[in-house]
């Protein structure tokens, strides 16, 4: 197994912290270290191993310092990162703050998605299915075209 894939249901427990999925566990070991990159976006927290986080940091980087919409995004961009999380024992904190953004209570929905993984609060994630499964054939068809 080489990439993080599937919808798997866990909890979190008093001090933030859940259980990832011992296949994501598999591909972390096999592909990746156990130091993680913690980023949120679209209502949900994604988990970029650290190898992974830095190819898309690079191009971050890239980007010219010179303009203030680049200044203004890098700001926005490193405030919404928490670095050096730490795989222990299976388990992964999630700090304070991020549970807070992604409305993450007891029971949370864990996505693979190829090279992250995705944490959503199972009532934000039961709304988005509802809102855009029906999409999927007319989206997969526009990726196809894409490439």
């Amino acid at each position: 197994m080489f990439s993080f894939s599937g919808t798997y249901h866990v909890f979190i427990d008093t001090k933030g912290r859940i259980n990832l999925p011992s296949k994501f566990i598999e591909v972390l070991n096999n592909r990746y270290n156990n130091t993680l990159v913690l980023f949120k976006i679209d209502d949900c927290i994604v988990i970029y191993p650290e190898k992974e986080w830095e190819v898309y940091e690079e191009k971050v980087l890239r980007l010219s310092s010179m303009k203030k919409n680049v200044r203004d995004y890098r700001r926005i961009f490193y405030s919404r990162v928490q670095k050096d999380c730490i795989l222990k024992h299976g388990k992964i904190l999630i700090p304070q703050s991020l549970r807070e953004y992604a409305n993450l209570n007891r029971e949370v929905v864990l996505l693979g998605a190829s090279t992250i993984i995705e944490i959503w609060s199972k009532e934000i994630w039961d709304e988005f299915i509802a809102n855009n499964d029906d999409k999927f054939e007319e989206l997969a068809e526009e990726m196809a075209n894409l490439g």
